[in-house]
This record gives structure tokens, sequence and C-alpha cells, in this order.
């Protein structure tokens, strides 16, 4: 009779030691907090902690949430087989053949006006863990209240997440499935190049293969090959790829998620996602500036990349005056620095570090926000020139004035933008300038003569200061996504009229309001209005047309409304009609809203209650009704005594189960099959019973039942929503009048602003 498989494992003596590392990390050294997180037992998590038995998939589950390789924790071996080592001659040759490749890819960092490229090992790039709501297997919001600021719900219900700060291998080294978010110009490129180089110089993941993928050269690469496929045809070229796969040795690093545009987008997070679930024990790490629900990959945690520290400020910079050849002004700019600590914010990122140090060496001062940083920034960056440098027959553009210089690169950088163009060709590039070249007084009438005269322009243009870059032969971008949208944004502010309500610049500007690769244009037009008030009316009308004749969507925030005006809380009205707007999306189109909006920023029994009750009615988020009932009890003890009767129709998962194999466990696999009974019996009617508990007495749990359409117009209402606060929070001038006219009008219905 074939020996049957093992059912239960125990934590080995050697593993103990990181589980309790992991335990301070991941639960705050809190083994109830652990057992929420897995969905488990306190008494589980306990026989966990104590090398006793349990069951297969309870001790898979621990392992998981806490980072730990399930095998290594319970002492097994996976290199004993011949097919294992097979795998393992399959990977040295598969990394010896990548090799040259990744190292072309990856191994430098180009940065503004240094002409020595700086090596990715000297960037010490630190990350934030941010855990999702649905992560946090239905916490209630008092375990929650210490890793958040309170002061930050104000902001529509969006806050900052005080978490630890950590080196990004080792966020990396114990997370398989990864989605890196960071700010524009904070280095997620960056970061993930380095993990490329760490990985096949065997100092990271060194028995795992690297690939790293630019996803907007995927998106639009001829045919639309599957992920699989053009790994294969552009990167590998091997027959034991499917056997790297198979075994779960690729290490696989997408860069660039936000930078795909909209036609290509759902087909791209397809891919990802149908990658990452047919071959599940490989190793994922994708970049991209903002999360967003149709991002939420399965099992893919969430980091995002942290703000430079005094530390990493000071040893970047030092670095970048180093390369300047001025060892002198390191100290001199940190001095400055530390007079003026409101100006660090300058510095929070690589990009703006860099563009602070070229501010300050050419003249020993700071500018006061972002959008003078990149305006001086770059002044500095196309007014110098280094006579060495020269090349013949750059005189068209070397005889420009600066102002010309900007308004040159505004106008490639808007036309390329609009046209959805990241990347364009030196024929398209040098035709833009041949247009503009020729309306010059003193430009040559003979078309010869203008072909040469631009192509003269463009290789000027990198040469003095690379804002413009040949990426491969004939394929030119800017340095940054963000300098070409500083440069588009620069160019829609020239060219309109801020204070007419009709300007076509302005109305063209609002008709990509939904657009997500135009939303740090609208911040940086907004900021650099001369009166930033007709452009933030134009959004909010467009906001508000968006549903204004979907009559269920009306209805959906007249409910809002009603719910959030009959609680009582210290907070703007906006703010809490975030928090039942979010609130609902969350069960109705995506729990990833309610990740979105952060809702463990509400310090308020009403608010707390009401998440709570939502938490519970998501029978897939989590099984349990873990409810803080003194809150109920406080505000109606009707409703209180009502949940304790539904509490206690719950199975009990802290009972040991009449089945188990080992009478000394108290979790078995059978614990789980026995609650997934419950769920499949009595777990719809359970729900539904809460679910009439709670529109009775709270007013929420409504099933709203929106259509695909609905939910895509609710989806984009968010993030229209959302960037127009952001806007108001940029230091953009706008009128009081205006100001507070938006800000009370937030996510209400039509019939409500008309009446106000």
């Amino acid at each position: 009779m074939p020996k049957r498989e093992k059912r239960s494992l125990a934590l080995k003596a050697e593993g103990l030691i990181q589980a309790k590392a992991a335990l301070k990390r991941v639960a705050q050294d809190d083994k109830n907090v652990l057992a929420r997180l897995v969905g488990r037992s306190r008494a589980t998590i306990q026989s966990f902690y104590t090398c006793k038995p349990i069951g297969l998939k309870s001790f898979k589950a621990i392992c998981e949430v806490l980072g730990m390789d399930w095998y290594d924790a319970a002492g097994l071996s996976k290199a004993d087989s011949p097919e294992a080592s097979a795998i393992e001659d399959i990977v040295r040759s598969m990394r010896q053949q990548i090799e040259p490749l990744i190292r072309e890819k990856c191994s430098n960092l180009r940065v503004l006006d240094i002409e020595r490229p700086m090596k990715l090992g000297e960037v010490d790039t630190r990350v934030n863990i941010r855990e999702r709501i649905s992560g946090r297997q239905g916490l209630k919001l008092s375990e929650l209240w210490r890793e958040t600021d309170p002061q930050q719900f104000e902001s529509l219900g969006v806050g900052q997440v005080r978490s630890p700060r950590r080196p990004g291998l080792e966020a990396l080294d114990e997370n398989s499935k990864v989605l890196i978010l960071g700010k524009p110009g904070a280095g997620k490129s960056t970061f993930l190049k380095h993990v490329a180089i760490e990985c096949i110089d065997s100092w990271f993941q060194k028995k795992q293969v690297p690939l790293f993928v630019f996803l907007k050269d995927f998106a639009e690469a001829e045919g639309e090959p599957d992920l699989l496929a053009y790994i294969n045809q552009s990167l590998v070229r091997s027959q034991d790829w499917q056997q790297i796969l198979a075994a779960g040795k690729a290490l696989i690093l997408l860069d660039g998620l936000d930078e795909v545009t909209d036609a290509h987008s759902s087909r791209v997070l397809g891919e990802i996602k149908k990658l990452s679930e047919q071959f599940p024990e490989n190793r994922f790490a994708i970049t991209c500036r903002t999360a967003k629900p149709e991002y939420a990959f399965e099992e893919f945690v969430e980091i995002e990349i942290a703000d430079f520290d005094d530390e990493q400020i000071a040893g970047f910079c030092g670095r970048w005056f180093r390369g300047k050849d001025d060892l002198k002004q390191t100290p001199r700019f940190l001095e400055r620095l530390e007079a003026e600590p409101s100006k660090k914010k300058l510095t929070s990122s690589p990009l703006l570090a860099i563009l602070l140090c070229l501010v300050f060496d050419d003249s020993e001062s700071f500018p006061s926000n972002y959008t003078d940083l990149y305006e001086t920034g770059l002044d500095v960056l196309l007014t110098q020139w280094d006579a060495e440098r020269n090349i013949e027959g750059d005189r068209p553009y070397r005889d420009l004035s600066l102002r010309r210089k900007k308004d040159m690169l505004g106008r490639i950088a808007r036309a390329t933008f609009e046209a959805g163009k990241y990347f364009c060709s030196q024929q398209e590039l040098e035709g833009y300038l041949k247009d503009y070249i020729q309306n010059r007084t003193d430009a040559s009438t003979d078309p010869d003569a203008l072909d040469v005269d631009s192509a003269a322009a463009l290789k000027s243009m990198e040469a003095q200061h690379g804002v413009l870059i040949e990426r491969a032969q004939g394929i030119y971008s800017f340095l940054h996504p963000t300098f070409h949208e500083y440069f588009t944004a620069r160019k829609i502010v020239a060219t309109c009229n801020p204070e007419a309500e009709d300007d076509p610049t302005l109305q063209g500007l609002v008709e990509h309001l939904t657009e997500k690769r135009w939303q740090e244009v609208f911040l940086l037009s907004a900021e650099m209005l001369d009166s930033a008030d007709v452009l933030l009316k134009s959004m909010k009308d467009r906001i508000d047309g968006l549903l204004a004749e979907n009559e269920k969507l009306q209805e959906f925030l007249s409910w809002v409304n009603q719910k959030s005006l009959r609680v009582e809380v210290p907070y703007k009205s906006a703010a809490v009609r975030g928090f039942y707007f979010g609130l609902a999306l969350a069960e109705a189109i995506d729990r990833q809203f309610a990740y979105i909006f952060d809702f463990n920023f509400a310090f308020n029994s009403d608010l707390l209650l009401d998440l709570d009750i939502a938490i519970a009615l998501d029978l897939d988020f989590d099984l349990d009704l873990d409810l803080d009932l003194d809150l109920a009890q406080g505000l109606n003890p009707e409703l209180a005594e009502e949940l304790q009767r539904l509490k206690a129709k719950l199975p009990d998962s802290d009972s040991p189960n009449p089945n188990s194999e080992d009478p000394n466990s108290e979790d078995t696999d059978g614990d789980e099959e026995q609650l997934q009974q419950w769920k499949e019996t009595e777990g719809k009617a359970w729900t539904e019973e809460l679910r009439a508990i709670a529109i009775k007495h709270r007013n929420i749990g409504h099933d709203w039942q929106f259509d695909e359409e609905q939910k895509k117009l609710l989806d984009r209402y968010y993030d229209a929503n959302k960037l127009l606060v952001d806007c108001l929070n940029t230091d953009c001038y706008v009128s009081r009048e205006v100001r507070q006219e938006i800000e009370e009008s937030l996510l209400l219905p039509a019939a409500e602003i008309e009446r106000r």
C-alpha cells in the first residue's frame, strides 16, 4: 500500500528564531493578530510556535503570512531528487545565457548633467510596506489604530501609512509576489534594475533566473504576443524556459505598468494575471505609480518606495556632487538643508534630489515648491553649456534663448503626449524641430539645410542637457516621464487663457480627466496656472456629469449623502461621504476600494461600527463577525443584542475537530473543510440576516446590484474626484470661494448640487 502523504507538520527548532522575528514584523509580536491575519485559531498559532504538529494547510498558511519557506520551516528537503539536480543545471545554464542582456539593460543609472553613469550598487532603496485591507482578514479597527495617522482623514479618507522603513531587497525576499508603488521619480525602475543585477550577481535569490520586461515594450510589440511568448522570443530563446517556470525558478521583473496606454491596459493586465496564476511558484515584481482596483493581482503584496531619509539624502547628493567633481558643495548643501528643514520634502526622491542639487550648485539657494523645482532645475540644465561637448553644426539650437528652448521642448512634449507616444523616432523628432526652426527669421530656406539643422539640433539637445535621450538606435524619449509630463503641462499653461471659462486649451485638457496617464499633467497644470479656478471648476462640472444621466447612480449618491448626514463626526462632510462611498463600493464592486480609501483612519464609533459590519458581510473576506459589541451597545442596545444572537450561529473555530487524526492538534485540514461546508450550507442565509440587521439599524449593506457599465462609471468617478482633491492640495492658487464651493459639493447627487 503506498505511503500516505503527511497531513500534519511541525516547525523545526532552527526555524523558530525566524518565526519569532517574523511575528514581530508582521503582527507586532501579537499571536492574536497573527491568528486573524492567517484565519486560524489562537490555539493553532500557539501550537505552531511550540513546534507541535498542525494541519498541512494551516502550516503553509502561517508560513506564507510570515514570509517563510514552509519546506525549510518543516525541515523538509527539496533538493534530494534527480529531477531537482537537473533543474539546478538548467538554472545555471539559463543564468549564464541571460546575464549579458540583464547587464546591458540594468547596470547603469543615467543621471542628469553627469556624463559618467552612476552604478546601481550606489543606490540604497528602501520601501514602506502597505498591507491591503483584504489582507487583514477582518481585523477590528481598534487593532489598526497604531498603524495610522488620524490627521489624514480630512483628505477624503485617504491617509499616510506609518510603516517601518525596511531595505527593499528584504521585502522582496520575504514576499514572492510584489507590486512596487511610488511617486514619479521615486526610483521604482531603478530599484527593479537593482534587483535584477543583485540576482545575476548572486547576492539576491541566486537560484532564480531574472527576467526584466519593460511593459510598454511588451504592450506595443508587433502581433500582440502573449507574455510567455514575448519573454521567450525577446529575452530567453530557450526550450528550457517552460521547465524553469514549472519549477518556480524565474524572477520575473515587470517595469512600468502605469506607462501602458489605456488601449493596451486590459490585455497587459490579463497577461500578467494569467502568467502569475499559471505559474504561481515563481517570483514576480511589478512597478507602478499608484494602486487601483484593476491592479489587484491575486496574492500580490503592495509595497511603496519610501521617501529619502536624512542618511540617504546625504549619501545620494554627496555622490552627485562627487560625480560633478565638486566635493566642497556637499557640506554646504547639507548645512543649508538643515537650516531650511521645510525644503527636505524637495529631496524625497532621486529625481527631485538631483534637480535640487542642480539648482543649489548653480545658485546656492532652494526653490519653494515642486513646480518651482522643476522650472528652476530645468532652467539650469538648459542654460549650462560645456564647450567641450559642442557638436559641429549645433548653432540652430545653441542660439535659441532659454524661453525658446523650453517652448520647443513643450511643443514636442505636448504633441507626443497627446498621441500617447513615450518613445519617438529620430525622423519624427527632427520633423518637429524642423517645423520650429524654419519659422525663425535667420532660418535657411533650403530644405536640405533645414534637415541638417534639425538633425544637429537634436544631437545638440541630447549632448547638452540630456532631457531628450536616445534609448535605442534612432529611438528617443524624455529622460524621465516626469519631464515629458512637465513640458506638456507647461505648454498647456503657456497657450491657454486661465480666466476664460470656454478656453479651448483648458477644455481640451479636461477631456482627458478620466485617463490615468494624464493625472500628473493635471496636477502640474493646476500648480503652474496663475489662477486654477476655471480649470478646477471645469473638472468638477465634468465629474458631476459622469453620473448625471444614470438614475440608479444618482440614487446611490443620494444614499451616500443621507447616510453621512446622520452621523455626528468632527470631520468635513465630504470626507464622511467619501467614507460611505468607498464602503459601499468595496462590497458592490471591488473590496480594493476599501483599501484605497484607507478606512482605518475613521476614529469614530459610528464609522468603526459600520466598517466592522461591512467587513462581516463579505464571507469570502473572512468567516467571522468580529465586532466590537461594546460599540454597538453604546449606540443601539437592540442592535447589539441582534448581533450577539447572530454571532452565536457561527461555527466555533477554536473547538477541536472531532475528526482530527491528531488529538493534540487543535487544527487540521478537516477544520477548513468544516468551515467551508458551513459557508456552502448556511453562509448565504447568515449573511442575508446580517444584511437585514445592518439595513434596519444602520442603513448600510444595501445590495446595489450595479451592472458592469455602472461599475465602470463609478470607478472613473472615484478616480476623477481623487484627482480633483489632489489638485486642490497642491500649491495652486485657487480663490477661497471656488475652493469652498468644490469641497462642499464633492460626491453629491445632481439634485442636491442644483439646490445649493
